[in-house]
């Protein structure tokens, strides 16, 4: 808004981070309870962006970093053709920003609330396209947990992709999910049985349940089970024991099949693979090829003239909010003149303190240059272990705990034959200060030693290339733990459905107290 815009593309440092100041804020798109999304322009490439923001104080007030930094990790890790895939990772003062591809179809919930209703043939697209971005998934241990109308985007073509990674969990061999977590209509039968008895646990099949629920409704108009987030546990057992399903006499016997194969109570019979999908009769003739490349065109195209999302979000961002991101900058730096005025934080001891630590431990992220951020992680290892001693009680065992962290960074990309020399300059440097023998260097009483070379694996053909976790594998990204309420299981249900509050449309934020959101 104002008179002088030059039409030349803004020049940034490509050493420099990037930063809020490297994008335009165009409009609001989205809220949560603490967190909101809005279009964004890169400065300098012109593309465009969504951006959820999050404010570091609520999430710390609700107990949610851990979560939000769950979700950075995961994504990080993650590119795939029906994924929303992140881009940028960063933080200022007040908020953490996630940037990642910008879909304007709008969800599935906002096209139910328009009444639209799918044929049973985008419906059945959908499915394989959904059941592909599963599959990767899974094949990375991952339980997204709350696959539903409300976390599927579509871009401008029709195509579905899936968001909203707040509350997925990493599985680690055969291990099980224990925590009752997601949005309770799109809940499997294995996981109330969780919160009942503790149960067996449950495993990748929760999602597919999840996805059969989201393809009936989408045929019907409503779910197969009437379950509200208010509905008791106990109460919703009893459905799944006495309910029966009921399906459309106008729907083919091949998607009824289908739906019913996902709906099936027992996990152990229930579709739940790439395979199991791809084997169904209705879904024989199906080019997968083509349905990966995007080369099918879907029955349903959103309508390219508007936003497909609530305009609302717009005026409250600009009326209502006592924040805005487009004052960010004049804000910032009105509080840090004040700041250096008065000498000292205005905030109390103990938030600062949490304040702090988020800023050392946030996750910086830029996918167009990934190999550079291992330099950062790498970083970020030796500043959190804190004191040599804190790595291990002799130098045998802190020098051997140091090669694990730095080797695990040097697998989880593709990096060429100079990644041990790259890594035992990184090593070398911040050894300098705290008396640590550097890689071929020789210790008190040690024979010279060196970083394992990490050799390349064999070339995927194109398209089919899968990015590392750059924490490493999905078997052991974190050895942080969910929390855990006091009363049992942890309850972590996700963003509001159609009975609750509208959800953000890039992941929803972090949820609400002690674990827990406000719709379930």
């Amino acid at each position: 808004m104002g008179g002088n815009h030059s039409h030349q593309p803004a020049v940034f440092d490509e050493n420099e981070e990037v930063n809020f100041d490297h994008f335009q804020i165009l409009r609001a798109i989205g809220k949560g309870s603490f967190g909101k999304v809005c279009i964004v322009q890169k400065r300098d490439t012109k593309k465009m962006y969504a951006m959820k923001y999050m404010n570091k104080q609520k999430c710390i007030e609700r107990d949610e970093v851990r979560n939000v930094f769950r979700e950075l990790q995961i994504m990080q890790g993650l590119e795939h053709p029906f994924l929303v895939n992140l881009w940028y990772s960063f933080q200022d003062e007040e908020d953490m920003f996630m940037v990642a591809d910008l879909l304007l179809g709008g969800d599935l919930r906002y096209h139910l609330q328009q009444s639209v209703r799918f044929t049973e043939g985008a419906v059945r697209l959908y499915v394989c396209e959904l059941a592909l971005a599963l599959d990767y998934l899974q094949r990375r241990h991952i339980i997204h947990r709350d696959i539903k109308p409300d976390n599927i985007l579509l871009d401008e073509h029709g195509h579905v992709h899936i968001t909203d990674f707040n509350i997925a969990t990493v599985l680690k061999g055969a291990e099980k999910a224990s925590s009752m977590a997601g949005t309770k209509p799109y809940m499997a039968p294995e996981v109330f049985q969780v919160c009942v008895d503790g149960g067996p646990g449950y495993s990748y099949p929760v999602d597919w349940w999840s996805l059969g629920v989201t393809a009936y409704e989408l045929l019907r108009g409503w779910r197969p089970y009437e379950i509200h987030s208010a509905t008791p546990v106990d109460e919703v057992l009893h459905l799944f024991k006495v309910e029966r399903v009921h399906y459309s006499s106008t729907w083919g016997t091949g998607m009824v099949a289908l739906l019913k194969q996902l709906l099936t109570k027992d996990p152990e019979s229930r579709l739940s693979s790439l395979g199991d999908v791809q084997s169904a009769p209705y879904l024989a003739d199906v080019n997968w090829d083509a349905v990966f490349e995007k080369a099918l065109t879907p029955s349903f195209v959103p309508h390219k003239g508007r936003l497909n999302c609530d305009p609302t979000f717009e005026l409250e961002e600009m009326i209502l909010e006592s924040k805005p991101l487009h004052k960010k900058k004049k804000r910032l730096a009105k509080n840090r003149t004040k700041d250096g005025a008065k000498g000292s934080c205005p905030l109390n001891g103990h938030l600062q303190q949490r304040l702090e630590t988020v800023r050392k431990e946030f996750i910086v992220f830029n996918r167009e240059q990934k190999p550079s951020l291992t330099h950062t992680r790498v970083r970020s290892h030796l500043s959190l272990v804190g004191a040599p001693e804190s790595l291990g009680s002799t130098p045998r065992k802190r020098r051997s705990k140091l090669h694990f962290l730095l080797n695990r960074e040097c697998r989880s990309l593709e990096t060429d034959g100079r990644a041990g020399s790259q890594y035992n300059h990184i090593w070398a440097e911040e050894a300098a200060g705290a008396g640590r023998p550097a890689p071929g260097q020789r210790g008190p009483g040690r024979p010279p030693g060196r970083l394992q070379q990490h050799r390349p694996g064999p070339r995927l053909p194109p398209g089919l290339q899968q990015l590392s976790h750059p924490l490493g594998p999905p078997s052991g990204p974190t050895r942080r733990r969910p929390p855990r309420c006091h009363d049992g299981p942890c309850l972590t249900p996700a963003t509001p459905d159609a009975d609750g509050a509208q959800g953000l449309e890039l992941g929803s934020p972090a949820c609400g107290p002690s674990g827990r959101k406000d719709s379930l």
